[in-house]
């Protein structure tokens, strides 16, 4: 975890590490997360956004907001196109602002 930053920053200082922003792609890695993270209500950046009404990690593999995972919170459309991890949860949020973030190595 690193120090919050906009979503740019954290993917550019991913990049610079041969990193991204984490993907949570399974729930083993929900689980490994939910571990890592020591203020579970904190928001943070993960890989992942909205594109044309669809929600896709950033390397284009879709993902299903049927999960339990994933947070009743609605999206605001046209401004909730990121993904963000707070409360042991995904859920839409603005590209904007500050957030923490986690990068894994690729």
């Amino acid at each position: 975890m690193i120090l919050p930053s906009s979503k740019s920053i954290a993917e550019s200082v991913c990049k610079s590490q041969q990193a991204r922003l984490v993907h949570v792609n399974s729930r083993q890695k929900h689980e490994e997360l939910i571990k890592m993270i020591l203020l579970p209500l904190v928001p943070f950046w993960i890989s992942g956004s909205q594109s044309g009404g669809v929600w896709k990690m950033d390397d284009g593999t879709p993902l299903s907001t049927d999960s339990d995972l994933w947070s009743s919170i609605p999206s605001v459309p046209f401004l909730s196109n990121c993904m963000c991890y707070s409360g042991n949860l995904f859920w839409p949020c603005l590209c904007i602002g500050i957030s923490g973030y986690i990068c894994e190595e690729i």
